[in-house]
């Protein structure tokens, strides 16, 4: 009976596995981090303050603190515009009438044939690639910051780019049947999911196709 039971939930297993989620609370916890709170500094104050300080002393390093605090503007500056962008995504797929339907797809707002979720997403996904590139443009040796905080941009370029990837991901197969899209939460606190309908050919070409026959 164990072995039929555990037998039953490996699909759902495998799904879960292979599903792609974000959520509003991890998206508001990473732009936290890096922008900062009314109690705690955040990255881009930390080295906001690091560079003013660079760039009130002499040498080569004045004038290049200078140019990598017009870069953590820029930086800031994509980041408010992905948030903004972000919460106006929500606001044109939430359904204002009628229950969350089980399908993104089903929501009213994509009822419009010009509506796409790769059109809605561009705006979001946008910001994200400039804010990537600015914070590998930060660990250059033409910028004057320490180690450690070329080793953070790092971190914070990996973490913004996986957000990135991920709506990417959300943007694939949005309309097949390969894929269930779903979207639950409110206009504040939201998650999007998609998971595989049909496992066996993603579980063919991960796993059987490396055996040697």
């Amino acid at each position: 009976a164990l072995i039929i039971d555990e037998a039953e939930k490996f699909g759902d297993n495998v799904r879960q596995a292979l599903s792609i989620t974000i959520k509003s609370g991890d998206i508001r916890r990473l732009l936290n981090r890096i922008n900062g709170t009314f109690k705690r500094k955040g990255f881009l104050q930390i080295i906001k303050g690091v560079l003013k300080k660079l760039s009130r002393g002499t040498g080569t390093n004045k004038e290049s603190a200078g140019h990598a605090l017009e870069k953590v503007e820029d930086l800031k500056v994509n980041l408010s515009l992905f948030e903004e962008n972000l919460k106006e995504f929500i606001n044109q797929i939430h359904p204002r009438k009628m229950k969350i339907p089980p399908l993104m797809s089903l929501l009213p707002v994509f009822e419009n044939e010009d509506s796409s979720i790769k059109a809605l997403l561009d705006p979001v996904i946008s910001p994200l690639k400039a804010a990537n590139q600015t914070l590998q443009d930060l660990q250059t040796d033409d910028f004057p910051l320490y180690k450690q905080y070329k080793e953070k941009c790092e971190s914070y370029r990996v973490l913004i780019s996986e957000v990135e990837s991920t709506f990417e991901e959300i943007i694939d197969d949005f309309s097949s049947k390969k894929y269930a899209h779903q979207y639950n939460g409110n206009l504040s606190k939201w998650v999007i999911t998609k998971k595989p309908v049909y496992i066996r050919d993603i579980l063919y070409e991960s796993l059987y196709s490396r055996v040697n026959h």
